[in-house]
């Protein structure tokens, strides 16, 4: 999956976390925001990518700020950056290793 894929998919999982978390149904939070359930949906599964506007009335409307909500998208993704970054230096190590023996 493409990074922007990603971080799509995975603002829509906090999205729709934070929705049920203060109990919204998907039907009643799309007539506060005046959005289609359907493309609640898909903003919610990453399908479509949420634009600025609409991602500011989602937060306003649930009483989450903006700020911790990018910061805590964007530290998911430093974690997960780090791991790729591990996981990329052993397999050159593991491929050095591999050099060195003579078969």
């Amino acid at each position: 999956m493409k990074k922007a894929n990603l971080i799509s998919v995975t603002a829509g999982v906090k999205l729709k976390k934070l929705r049920i978390e203060a109990g919204y149904k998907i039907s009643e939070f799309a007539a506060l925001i005046q959005k289609s359930e359907q493309q609640l949906i898909r903003y919610e599964s990453g399908i479509t990518k949420i634009d600025l506007e609409t991602l500011f009335l989602y937060l306003k409307a649930l009483n989450a700020n903006m700020c911790d909500f990018m910061q805590s998208l964007s530290l998911e993704f430093e974690e997960e950056d780090q791991k790729h970054l591990c996981i990329y230096k052993e397999k050159n190590k593991f491929n050095s290793q591999l050099a060195d023996i003579n078969y």
